[in-house]
């Protein structure tokens, strides 16, 4: 959605049924997911208030989908600021911008999940459409699973058959 809508007001952003692969599948992985004790999270490089529209839309509007953007992480490029020289007691912190890919790949994003519901990368699934995402996360220990077309039937499926799903998912078109 970045691409096309970019910094448009949330009110002019339409999410429907159709802005989702699979809206039917989707629900039912994030439902078998949490039976499970499970939780679902989202690492975008997008706008946090955006995917929160989205999952307000599938979910309902207690989702309970943690979401992190690259604004919740401060500018790896930013050059330290030295206190005591009369300046600012303390220099203030610049994040990166939503909408950005300035963290490189998801790796960051996907520590700071782990240590907030307390598991490890082996214990996490990444499903993204950036293979150098996926690839970063899989050197980092998280089982990662590319999905350029989106969490499609086909995707979802597999990574149902990843993490081990009891129940298949319903036949959704």
């Amino acid at each position: 959605m970045w691409g096309t809508f970019k910094d448009a007001p949330l009110e002019q952003i339409p999410v429907v049924e159709e802005s989702f692969s699979n809206l039917a599948l989707f629900r039912w992985l994030v439902r078998a997911i949490r039976k499970r004790s499970g939780e679902v999270a989202i690492a975008t490089f997008g706008r946090k208030d955006v995917a929160g529209k989205a999952m307000q839309f599938a979910l309902g509007e207690d989702h309970g989908i943690f979401i992190t953007t690259p604004a919740d992480y401060p500018d790896p490029c930013q050059a330290e600021v030295k206190a005591g020289d009369g300046a600012a007691d303390r220099a203030e912190v610049v994040s990166c911008p939503e909408g950005s890919a300035w963290l490189g790949n998801k790796n960051r994003q996907l520590a700071a999940l782990a240590a907030r519901f307390g598991v490890s990368a082996k214990d996490m699934m990444l499903l993204d459409d950036d293979l150098n995402n996926i690839q970063e996360a899989a050197k980092a220990g998280v089982t990662a699973q590319h999905c350029p077309t989106g969490l499609n039937k086909v995707a979802i499926r597999k990574a149902a058959e990843t993490l081990g799903l009891a129940a298949t998912p319903p036949n959704s078109d």
